[in-house]
């Protein structure tokens, strides 16, 4: 399932692809879709920082393996928070205060996806070393295992129990501590 993108923010990001050739920009291209965005929003990945850092006249990066909606999800949140800065989340996380660690766009954003959508997001964050996407990616998760049982989190995320009961009564017993 694909998840449901701001029509507005995406009606924007396509026609960002009109720059002048004079303005610093960079592309990104994945699973058949392209964006055209300027240097400064690219710089907020690490790894494109690096790449041009070696090259500064690299203006492009094509990620044949992404999917088009990571890439067109990536996008949407380095265009909003252009001229919004991000919430910083605080850490450790209080599952008392779920509701009030992200501002309300990105509550919207991040609360929408699936597990399996907000996984796939936060692998590809962390590849582009997108620290912002990453926190807010890892801070949805988090929440969704604070005060979780065991059986609750192996439903939440598709988790086979692999233990027979004496083996995870064991397991228990010998990390008590943990639960304590």
């Amino acid at each position: 399932m694909i998840p449901e993108l701001n029509s507005e923010l995406v009606n924007s990001l396509d026609e960002i692809k009109g720059f002048d050739e004079d303005e610093q920009t960079f592309t990104l291209r994945a699973d058949g879709v392209e964006y055209t965005i300027s240097k400064e929003l690219a710089l907020q990945s690490e790894l494109i920082k690096t790449m041009l850092d070696v090259d500064k006249s690299n203006n492009e990066l094509n990620i044949p393996s992404m999917k088009s909606w990571v890439l067109t999800k990536i996008v949407e949140y380095l265009k909003y928070h252009e001229n919004n800065p991000p919430e910083e989340i605080p850490m450790p996380l209080i599952y008392k205060k779920k509701d009030s660690y992200f501002g309300e766009w990105d509550k919207k954003y991040i609360m929408d996806m699936t597990n399996d959508e907000v996984f796939e997001l936060m692998s590809w964050a962390n590849y582009l070393n997108i620290d912002s996407i990453l926190k807010l990616t890892s801070a949805k998760i988090a929440l969704e295992l604070m005060n979780s049982t065991n059986e609750e989190i192996r439903k939440k995320f598709n988790i086979v129990n692999d233990y027979t009961p004496e083996e995870e009564k064991a397991v228990l017993q010998d990390y008590r501590w943990a639960l304590e």
